[in-house]
């Protein structure tokens, strides 16, 4: 067998590792060492998952502490005195005989006042003044919290056809004021008072001045 001459064959396999795709290894050469480094990949970074929690259904939860109040302690209970509630506007007023008493002025009043026109002194002067009277009376007495029923009619219907002006109004108006003092009624409730009396004046006026 002929030997390969040392040259041809350092061709041959310089040529083998790049029809190979890859870069030949260094030739030894005599007297000489080479060193290959080899590359060692790194090794894969393992993760351990806990296993999930499996909640066993069987397994009994506690129901949630409540806390109760403490019983309610032996002996009577306490004292609570609780106000008188207002009187009403009636009771102050002195009820009925009180009421009755401011009406008899009212009428001397009105039937002696010349800033009245003269054919409404009439209605409180002549025909049935008594029973005009009690009708005053059960009104204010309904109005202000009493036991009275008025039923009569009412304020628009019983004073329609009369003219009624803002003036005459007030004049009435101003004595219903002087009938209260007269009977010293209070200053809240002469107020109280009047304040109804003006709730009336849009249904008893009925002509412009």
């Amino acid at each position: 067998m002929r030997a390969i001459p040392f040259a041809g064959f350092a061709l041959s396999l310089l040529l083998t590792g790049c029809f190979e795709g890859s870069k030949p290894a260094p030739v030894a050469r005599a007297g000489r060492t080479v060193e290959v480094k080899t590359e060692v990949p790194p090794k894969p970074e393992i993760i351990i998952e806990p296993p999930p929690v499996v909640v066993d259904d069987k397994v009994p939860i506690p129901e949630p502490l409540t806390v109760k109040p403490d019983p309610k302690p032996d002996g009577p209970e306490p004292l609570t005195v609780k106000p008188d509630p207002k009187p009403s506007l009636y009771e102050r007023l002195g009820k009925e005989p009180a009421i009755a008493k401011v009406i008899d002025d009212l009428v001397e009043i009105v039937v002696a006042d010349e800033n009245i026109k003269e054919r409404h002194r009439k209605h409180f002067a002549e025909g049935d003044v008594a029973a005009l009277k009690r009708k005053m009376i059960d009104q204010i007495g309904e109005a202000t919290g009493g036991p009275q029923k008025y039923t009569g009619k009412n304020m628009k219907d019983a004073h329609k056809g009369m003219e009624i002006t803002n003036k005459d109004f007030d004049a009435l108006a101003a004595d219903i004021v002087k009938a209260l003092d007269k009977n010293k009624v209070g200053t809240a409730e002469k107020a109280e008072i009047m304040k109804m009396v003006e709730s009336m004046r849009k249904d008893v006026v009925e002509k412009e001045d």
